[in-house]
């Protein structure tokens, strides 16, 4: 998807709107499938409009080191999700790189290994969250690792 102004994501979202307005009138036609569907595409070109408002960035966590921004990113265990730490930026960027230490999200558990939690602000994008038929938008960071090239602390 292009991006577009806010307005635009707005007049979209409308439109499927309207579609699926005129798709619960045609019920005899039209099944519950295309009605879903459209509910959806409103949500997330509505969602589309508030990011591309805040000029495609919103605000993440991240992990620190004596406030500066330590290469890792966040990933699904057994266990939970967790930091995994790497040696550097490029490591962390690698789908094989060499986890260096696994870090909790906790505050206490990030704490205790040494790091701190900061705010960073990226690029972002929309994308649909969820399984089945709870489907819905979530706004994600473009980048999966934060760097100090694609990401700016905010505190």
């Amino acid at each position: 998807m292009s991006k577009v102004d806010a307005q635009k994501y707005r007049e979209l979202a409308q439109e499927a709107h309207q579609r699926k307005i005129e798709s619960w009138e045609r019920s005899d036609t039209d099944g519950a499938l295309s009605q879903w569907g459209l509910g959806i595409q409103v949500s997330e070109y509505q969602t589309w409009a508030q990011l591309a408002e805040r000029d495609y960035i919103s605000a993440y966590t991240a992990l620190a080191k004596d406030g500066k921004l330590v290469p890792h990113k966040e990933i699904e265990t057994k266990y939970g999700w967790c930091y995994a730490v790497f040696e550097s930026f490029e490591e962390a960027k690698k789908p094989d790189g060499k986890i260096l230490r696994f870090v909790g999200t906790g505050d206490r558990a990030v704490k205790n290994k040494g790091y701190e939690k900061i705010t960073v602000q990226a690029k972002s994008r929309v994308t649909l969250g969820g399984s089945g038929w709870t489907l819905f938008p979530i706004i994600v960071p473009v980048d999966k690792v934060f760097t100090p090239d694609n990401c700016q602390i905010v505190e």
